[in-house]
């Protein structure tokens, strides 16, 4: 996973972007698990932003591999169709649809993280 959100950016930094990228570096590395699948929704969402089919891909075949059907249930199982239906989409170019799924399914990550129960206490950024 990290390989993906460690990326760099396709053009050559200027000072301030090497400054932001770094600080994308320590964001991934110290990240909790919730914290990890919010960035890789950033990942799958900046890369349809981009039509970027290839890192689409990857980032929603990570989010596909990181479901847990042992805990998880009905729940994985419905994530894990809603992300071979979104990668289904990205093939297909439809990367508008796969977006809007990826942005209302991560959403409901924020809210989930914001919950007592999560352990975060709504420390958990809202928007990529």
């Amino acid at each position: 996973m990290l390989e993906l959100l460690l990326q760099p950016p396709a053009r050559p930094a200027l000072r301030q972007g090497e400054v932001a990228w770094s600080y994308r570096q320590q964001q991934v590395q110290s990240a909790g698990p919730l914290q990890s699948i919010l960035l890789m929704y950033d990942a799958a969402l900046g890369a349809c932003g981009r039509q970027d089919l290839a890192r689409t891909l990857e980032a929603v075949s990570l989010l596909r591999g990181s479901l847990d059907f042992s805990k998880g249930g009905e729940i994985a199982a419905q994530l894990q169709r809603l992300y071979l239906y979104c990668e289904e989409r990205a093939r297909q170019r439809k990367f508008t649809e796969c977006e809007h799924i990826l942005r209302e399914l991560r959403k409901t990550w924020v809210q989930v993280a914001a919950t007592p129960a999560a352990g975060l206490g709504g420390r958990v950024a809202a928007t990529p």
